[in-house]
Parts: structure tokens; sequence; C-alpha cells
């Protein structure tokens, strides 16, 4: 398993969990009911793929997801 995916905002988590999805990957989410803001509780939700064999491809399809929501 490989983290492909990260973010402070949930919403574009959730939004590179379904890209993945639609494209037959399967993944899994960490960190999905941390308490964003709060302290110790505030945790990024990241997604990772579950074949590691996926990751590279994963990462390729994210990658403009990533540069277009940049904090």
């Amino acid at each position: 398993m490989k983290m492909v995916f990260t973010h402070t905002n949930p919403a574009l988590v959730g939004l590179a969990k379904s890209m993945l999805e639609s494209e037959g990957f399967e993944v899994m989410l960490k960190n999905e009911f941390s308490t964003a803001g709060i302290p110790p509780y505030n945790l990024d939700q990241e997604l990772w793929v579950i074949r590691d064999s996926d990751a590279a491809r994963a990462a390729e399809i994210l990658e403009d997801l990533d540069e277009q929501h940049n904090d």
C-alpha cells in the first residue's frame, strides 16, 4: 500500500478518491475521521492505493489536481 495524495481539504481528498475509483483503482482513506483544526487531532486525510504497482499511475492522474489546489 502506498500513499498517493494528501490535503488539508477533505472535499479535495474525496474528489481524488472518486477520480481514482472511476479509473478502477482500489483505494483506502486514512485519517478520514480526524477532527481538522483541533490539535492534536488535526491530521490531513491521506489517500492510499492498495496495490503498490498502481502508485505511479495514480499519482500521475492526481498531479494536476494537487497543482490546481495547492495551498
